[in-house]
Parts: C-alpha cells; sequence; structure tokens
C-alpha cells in the first residue's frame, strides 16, 4: 500500500471500530471481527 491508501485504511478501520462502539457491541466481538479484516488487509497488500 502505498502512503495514500494506507490513510485511507486508516480512516475506514478507525471508522469501522467507532461505528462497531456505537452499535454497542461487546470488546470481545469487535476483537473478532477487526481479526476478521487483517488478513483480508494483508491478502489486498500482496495482490498490489
Amino acid at each position: 500500500m502505498n502512503t495514500a491508501e494506507q490513510q485511507r485504511f486508516n480512516t475506514l478501520y478507525q471508522q469501522y471500530l467507532t461505528n462497531l462502539r456505537v452499535l454497542g457491541k461487546r470488546p470481545s466481538t469487535i476483537d473478532a471481527y477487526v481479526r476478521e479484516v487483517r488478513p483480508v488487509t494483508e491478502r489486498n497488500k500482496r495482490q498490489a
């Protein structure tokens, strides 16, 4: 990922976390959801 892509990802990632908290998800649920985002991110880095 280049710098612009990384910044966009970071912004969207933080928004995702905020949305999960606003929805009232438990910390363990948020952790599980976030763990699923990481492999997708890594896969996309390799494809770029």
